[in-house]
């Protein structure tokens, strides 16, 4: 299923490359570093990240690694939905290279801590 909605993303992408390709040639496809975006990514996603960490650890840890990975994926995903609502007009390879390249540094990173965050001790015994 989320195939067909990142194959929507990646076609509009495409085709939003192909027009400033026709505007401006191969200089305008090029990757640059937008840092002015960063704080707003961050502070979009963090309040999810809270929520969703604050959630995970009250339930039962069976899968930490795959659990806390997704918990980090759909609080970046949350953040980047917040980002496009601001920068509506960035539409370009460095929107993919880095908004995918955070998303996975981040799921790596949630997937390596999963079991150091999400252990048995933090279960509540009722």
């Amino acid at each position: 299923m989320p195939l067909l909605p990142f194959a929507v993303w990646l076609a509009t992408l495409a085709e939003e490359w192909m027009a400033v390709w026709l505007q401006s040639g191969v200089a305008g496809l090029g990757l640059g570093v937008g840092w002015d975006c960063v704080p707003e990514s961050v502070l979009l996603a963090l309040a999810p990240a809270i929520a969703i960490a604050l959630m995970l650890r009250r339930g039962a840890p069976l899968f930490p690694h795959s659990t806390l990975a997704l918990g980090a994926l759909a609080a970046a995903a949350l953040g980047n939905l917040g980002l496009r609502l601001f920068n509506i007009d960035d539409i370009s390879a460095m929107t993919l290279v880095w908004h995918l390249g955070a998303s996975a540094v981040l799921f790596g990173l949630a997937w390596w801590a999963g079991p150091r965050v999400l252990s048995w001790d933090h279960v509540p015994v009722r």
